[in-house]
């Protein structure tokens, strides 16, 4: 028999020991970034447990705006910004469309004092490979395609990856590094630390106007708490390329399971020439490969350059239920 209960962040150490196997969460639904979300951002929780026989099973992580329950993490907080790239839920290989159909059919009433009009449950930015989008379109739901998140599928060397490559793709990267180590003294770091943090705000805010924008003192504190947060368990690393010894462009990856994602970046436009945010970019999928991950993630956007290096078309989905 399966139940579905309120099960606040607050009253769970983390549902990665409880759940077995799960089968549907991405990096976003992790404890620890859920955690940083609403430590930073005033939302209100409406996380779910999901039971059978008492044994927790899946763990549906939401929030609550107005009449709209959403994924945690997924709705804009400051400035409009969406800073979660997937949403999904948590569930128990096996578990799945158990899981979905408890939600739906025993969803509570997020305001029992209400007029008792209907709420939408908003489940957004659904990968369109993800099981629970197959559930989730069964269930009946409003499906609208609303992003893309081009991935790689990494081969095991670095130049089968460049072989898999068009042409004129693969001539420009080769062309570029060439380039690069005629610049000569430049080196990609991969060590880069909590201390790197200013620089990295200086690239992400020189490389364009959006993202000066979007780094607004509240952001910026919110990112250097995350990235003091996921640097310790090796779940983020940050990365920069250097020439004559300073930082000219960054990245900022995510490691989850068997794949690198590739969170944000910024570069210096004076050594625009160069190329150095697609290169290092490439450089990262390099390592990624050295070090045998399986797919090479650049979530959600469809900037040229995810192409430029190989990327492949994932689509994203927003589905609507009205309860």
């Amino acid at each position: 028999m399966f139940i579905c209960r309120h099960l606040p962040l607050t009253e769970i150490d983390s549902w990665e020991k409880y759940i077995d196997g799960n089968s549907t969460a991405s990096f976003f639904q992790n404890t620890d970034w859920l955690r940083l979300y609403l430590k930073h951002f005033q939302v209100r929780d409406f996380s779910l447990g999901i039971y059978e026989n008492d044994k927790l099973v899946g763990f549906a992580p939401l929030e609550l705006r107005e009449k709209t329950v959403g994924f945690l993490g997924i709705m804009p907080v400051v400035g409009n910004e969406k800073i979660s790239d997937f949403g999904d839920i948590v569930a128990s290989a096996g578990k799945e469309k158990e899981v979905w159909e408890t939600i739906m059919s025993q969803f509570p009433n997020p305001n029992p004092q209400a007029d008792g009009s209907k709420i939408t449950i908003e489940c957004n930015f659904i990968r369109g490979n993800s099981i629970s989008y197959k559930i989730l379109k069964k269930l009946g739901g409003k499906i609208e395609e609303v992003d893309s998140a081009p991935n790689i599928d990494l081969p095991r060397t670095w130049e089968e990856y460049l072989l898999s490559l068009d042409r004129h793709n693969r001539h420009e990267i080769k062309r570029k590094i060439r380039r690069l180590e005629e610049a000569k003294a430049f080196k990609v770091c991969f060590e880069g630390n909590p201390a790197d943090i200013d620089d990295l705000f200086r690239l992400m805010k020189l490389s364009s106007e959006k993202k000066n924008i979007f780094l607004s003192p509240r952001m910026e504190e919110y990112f250097r708490d995350l990235i003091n947060s996921l640097w310790n368990n090796k779940k983020l690393e940050l990365c920069f390329l250097k020439i004559d010894g300073k930082n000219i462009a960054v990245v900022i990856l995510f490691n989850f399971k068997d794949e690198v994602l590739l969170y944000n970046s910024g570069y210096d436009p004076q050594y625009y020439k160069l190329a150095p945010g697609l290169l290092l970019k490439a450089y990262t999928i390099k390592r990624a490969i050295e070090k045998g991950k399986k797919k090479y993630d650049f979530l959600r956007g469809n900037e040229r350059y995810k192409y430029d290096l190989g990327g492949k078309e994932k689509k994203l989905y927003r589905i609507r239920f009205l309860i």
